[in-house]
């Protein structure tokens, strides 16, 4: 398979998603940088750590090693970051969007 957290978009794109990807990755901040190095929009989704807490977003997915919080997100340089109810609980992930540009 293909390691995503190395992975570059072999073209350019306008708009990518990255839905429920990042709390996958060993590296998610060596992910966004390559895909933002082609991308002009990347939206993304996450389970909110701040609100679920480390242990319950690992307990969730035995393949989630990163949990990602807020400050995760705006350090990686999104432009928005919402909180949204994805697993039936207010406020249990966050919505990422990176603009190029901005």
């Amino acid at each position: 398979g293909t390691d995503l957290n190395y992975w570059v978009p072999p073209l350019r794109y306008e708009f990518a998603v990255a839905i429920e990807v990042l709390e996958h990755l060993a590296f998610p901040h060596a992910f966004l940088e390559g895909v933002l190095s082609l991308v002009g929009v990347l939206v993304a989704t996450t389970p909110n750590t701040d609100v679920l807490g480390a242990a319950s977003v690992k307990a969730m997915d035995p393949t989630h090693v990163s949990p990602i919080t807020r400050s995760d997100l705006i350090r990686a340089g999104a432009t928005r970051v919402d909180e949204r109810a994805f697993f039936g609980r207010k406020r249990d992930t966050l919505l990422a969007v990176w603009e190029a540009g901005r």
